[in-house]
């Protein structure tokens, strides 16, 4: 068996939390009023693989527009979720 191939039997059994946030805040001491911020994760919900996980995100982001704080849908892998 191939690694690529151990790796996605692997990955079928991984659970990732899918979430959105925001990447700026608002800043008028800052250049166009945005400074860089990592905003707090809202829950979205609960992949199986890392395909499901990408999947799920591409959704999310072509649904709701990131605005100007850039507020976009990412992953990570269940257990290193933190609020």
């Amino acid at each position: 068996m191939k690694y690529a191939e151990q790796i996605n039997i692997v990955d079928e059994h991984n659970r990732y939390v899918v979430f959105h946030r925001t990447w700026w805040r608002r800043n008028p001491d800052w250049p166009d009023g945005l400074e860089p911020e990592a905003g707090p994760k809202t829950r979205i919900g609960i992949a199986v693989g890392i395909q499901q996980a990408q999947q799920m995100c591409r959704e999310w982001n072509s649904a709701n527009h990131h605005g100007e704080l850039s507020r976009k849908a990412e992953f990570i892998e269940e257990g290193k979720y933190i609020r």
